[in-house]
């Protein structure tokens, strides 16, 4: 990753936005208000603005269409089913008494600062990679567009960072953590960490976490399902396979060795309203999500299961 630039994966998934909201059958899916800001973020880099600027272009869409089809087809929809699944978690967290939500590894997101003006009394908290998070600020910057002041931006590798930077703070009250499309590149190790110790020294109350995982297929491999040879071509050659897997039938015992309890765990489509799903549109298997609430602090000792 360049030092001045957000990642090529965050810029292609608000570029999926994008691409979702031209099309009446999947711009129900968009969250009101994420199209303004996924196009503001793109705005900061010219490989973002080409992104932005080719699929603004009616005749360039079916290009990336096609792209997708190539590759992973359903994949722009993926994205905005765990983000629709994940945002309605959170706001049950909120209606709950939630004060204090954490989004880690958060790119290009616009959950913050969406849902921030409504919930003036939560402080929201984004951790990410500082070269992601500078452009992210610049980008709402040269857009013009105010970050609310209840959101608060951490610069933190958390792939190298053993201790979280004073920003991230640990203000008493029930705290969300949403970790969404990250754990899958930290080792078996470094995730279980971060939910044993790392997140619960941020904690000043009941915490509840919000995350996503690949799963484990029975011959060991991981990947969306249909499979794509392009894409394992292309994840082999930059050498980026996913670090951690879990077969989803062991996932609540593993869970519950780490002091956790299970709330709600779902694979896609993720039990979004049929409303907003097309019968013919194709859905990809591979990443499930979990909503899990750490359990009394006695749990901290039980042993690990893989």
């Amino acid at each position: 990753m360049r030092e001045d630039r957000a990642s090529a994966t965050a810029e292609v998934i608000a570029a999926s936005t994008l691409l979702l909201a031209t099309d009446p059958t999947t711009a129900p899916l968009v969250a009101p208000g994420a199209c303004a800001l996924c196009e503001a973020l793109l705005g900061d880099s010219a490989r973002g603005r080409f992104l932005r600027g080719s699929i603004q272009c009616a005749w360039m869409r079916p290009v990336w269409h096609a792209i997708e089809r190539m590759t992973h087809p359903g994949i722009t929809r993926h994205y905005w089913l765990r983000k629709r699944w994940i945002e309605a978690r959170v706001r049950t967290g909120l209606a709950s008494g939630v004060r204090r939500v954490l989004v880690l590894g958060a790119g290009l997101d616009t959950l913050a600062l969406r849902l921030a003006p409504s919930f003036p009394d939560v402080a929201w908290v984004e951790v990410d990679h500082p070269a992601t998070q500078t452009a992210k600020r610049r980008a709402l910057l040269k857009a013009g567009i105010p970050v609310p002041p209840t959101v608060r931006f951490v610069a933190a590798d958390l792939a190298k960072n053993s201790h979280w930077p004073g920003e991230v703070g640990t203000e008493p009250g029930p705290v969300m953590v949403v970790l969404e499309g990250l754990l899958m590149y930290f080792s078996r190790d470094e995730v279980e960490s971060l939910l044993v110790d790392r997140l619960p020294a941020l904690a000043g109350g009941p915490m509840t976490v919000v995350f996503s995982y690949m799963v484990q297929w029975p011959q060991g491999r991981a990947g969306f399902r249909p499979s794509s040879r392009l894409v394992d071509t292309w994840l082999a050659l930059k050498r980026e396979p996913f670090r951690w897997l879990q077969p989803p039938e062991l996932l609540p015992q593993w869970i519950a060795s780490l002091g956790y309890s299970i709330v709600a765990h779902a694979c896609p489509p993720f039990d979004i309203a049929p409303e907003q799903t097309s019968p013919s549109s194709a859905v990809l298997q591979g990443e499930n999500l979990v909503e899990a609430v750490r359990m009394a602090q006695g749990a901290d000792s039980a042993d690990k299961q893989s």
